[in-house]
């Protein structure tokens, strides 16, 4: 069997302290961010301290969450108030997750206001007013996309 890579996710501090977590891997790994919030390595610290460790997390049944419950759990993390704490996952399921309209929605990497909405018709159902601006319909969404995520 494969040996899956384990990633990490923190929260972007508004200072980086030299020799934090994030500072050590600011310093020695490329990571990404798509979100301006959430800064992703694909490589997770041996010694991080108190991990949230994604794949671990069990179903009432005491079962492995299928991907889509893996995904809505962690984003439920990266919108808790606590983030303190990395969040640990399988590089797998972080490709994964990319797939997934709220994630993409939530990134902001759309181009243009049409863009923004026809994939938030395509999650949501319902049309997006297109008055205001690219930036501020994005914030827009992203308050959406919270309230929807963590009504699940």
């Amino acid at each position: 069997m494969k040996q899956q890579h384990m990633t990490s996710i923190y929260l972007i501090p508004d200072v980086i302290i030299e020799g934090s977590e994030y500072g050590r891997h600011s310093q020695k790994h490329r990571g990404g961010s798509h979100d301006g919030v959430n800064q992703m390595w694909p490589i997770a610290l041996p010694d991080a301290v108190n991990p949230i460790l994604a794949e671990e997390f069990k179903d009432s049944e005491g079962e492995k969450l299928t991907p889509d419950a893996l995904f809505f759990e962690v984003a439920k993390l990266l919108f808790s108030e606590d983030r303190t704490r990395p969040i640990h996952l399988y590089q797998g399921s972080l490709n994964y997750f990319h797939t997934k309209p709220p994630w993409t929605l939530w990134c902001g990497q759309q181009e243009t206001k049409e863009e923004l909405a026809v994939q938030y018709l395509d999650f949501f159902g319902t049309p997006l007013d297109l008055g205001p601006t690219l930036d501020e319909l994005k914030a827009q969404v992203r308050t959406d996309i919270k309230t929807a995520i963590l009504a699940t």
